[in-house]
């Protein structure tokens, strides 16, 4: 499982929230628009 799906699978079950996706973006461990594709596709299936 790369580190893109683990914090996407933990986003979608709530267990990181949108300041800690956004400290991920800050640390270059995934980027912008992966993050806006996280919530995107979690915003969908609300």
């Amino acid at each position: 499982m790369t580190k893109l799906e683990q914090i996407t699978d933990r986003y979608q079950k709530g267990y990181i929230t949108d300041v800690q996706l956004s400290r991920y973006v800050a640390l270059g461990i995934i980027t912008q628009e992966q993050a806006d594709a996280i919530v995107a596709v979690i915003s969908v299936k609300s």
